[in-house]
Order: C-alpha cells, then sequence, then structure tokens
C-alpha cells in the first residue's frame, strides 16, 4: 500500500477489515457465498475503486536526478493524467508535487531524467 502513495500511519486497518466483515455477512445474509463469481467482482471492483483514490494511482514511474538547493539528489518522478510527483528514492516521501495544468509549458531545468 506505501508503494501506492498511501501514507501507513493514515490507514485504519480496523476500519477496512471492519468493512470487509460487513461484506462478508451481507453475501451470507443474501445467500451468496463469497465464491461466487459475482459477489467476488463486486468486491474487486470496490477494492480497485479505493485503489485509484490513492495518490500515485496510475503513475508512471521514472528514476531521475532532482536538483535542489541542498544539492543534486535521486528522485522517482512518478506522473499520471494531473499530478508531477517527485519522492525519496529511498523512503518514497513526497519531496514535492505539482499539477499538471500549474506547470504546463514551463520550462524545468531542474530535473533530469536518465
Amino acid at each position: 500500500m506505501t508503494q501506492l502513495g498511501a501514507d501507513p500511519h493514515s490507514l485504519d486497518m480496523d476500519k477496512i477489515l471492519a468493512w470487509m466483515t460487513k461484506f462478508h455477512a451481507i453475501a451470507e445474509e443474501c445467500e451468496v457465498g463469497v465464491e461466487n463469481p459475482n459477489y467476488r467482482y463486486l468486491m474487486k471492483r470496490a477494492y480497485m475503486h479505493y485503489l485509484s483514490t490513492l495518490p500515485l494511482y496510475g503513475c508512471s514511474l521514472s528514476e531521475a536526478i532532482y536538483s535542489s538547493e541542498e544539492g543534486p539528489r535521486e528522485v522517482i518522478v512518478a506522473l499520471n493524467s494531473h499530478h508531477l510527483y517527485l519522492l525519496d528514492s529511498y523512503n518514497w516521501n513526497v519531496v514535492t508535487q505539482a499539477l499538471l495544468s500549474d506547470i504546463e509549458g514551463t520550462p524545468c531545468p531542474l530535473i533530469r531524467i536518465f
């Protein structure tokens, strides 16, 4: 989950497990087994919807050198249709981020992609 951009401290695993238990109970109440393909499809769809809310969902990833005031540093460039993220290459913390609409047409000499 952390590699998808979720902060481990913001995940409430107890809440996620409680919701899964509720969904399982609803399936049993409706006499639909959890092995039922329709049930499994709906669970996968709900999970994909949840994943789509994470910041790094759908990002293409690349390595780059970011020139900052502290000097050059290796970063992971994460790019999706709306955002550009520069992530620390060791712990994936966000170094900086920007909406693509804010930087379109702006030259960016601070990043060298290899």
